[in-house]
């Protein structure tokens, strides 16, 4: 049986994979981070201004206000025919 002091720090989180992610300056804010990342998910749409920060430094994650994200929807919409 493995002991506690064996464990990584990352076995006593209560979501383990939180502890791998630490972007943000805001601590608080790494969890929709982390999760997004687990999901893979393509886009975190905030209000968040530490998270928004962030945009360009998080791999294949696009992080959007909601005006950018409409925008940038209405963008790719333009090509399209009914």
């Amino acid at each position: 049986m493995l002991s506690s002091q064996a464990l990584s720090p990352a076995a006593h989180h209560p979501l383990p994979f939180l502890a791998l992610y630490h972007y943000s300056r805001d601590q608080a804010d790494n969890v929709y981070i982390a999760v997004a990342l687990e999901t893979k998910a393509q886009f975190l749409i905030t209000g968040d201004k530490n998270l928004l920060t962030l945009k360009k430094q998080v791999e294949n994650l696009h992080i959007l206000n909601p005006r950018g994200f409409v925008d940038m929807m209405m963008e790719s919409l333009k090509g399209e025919k009914p």
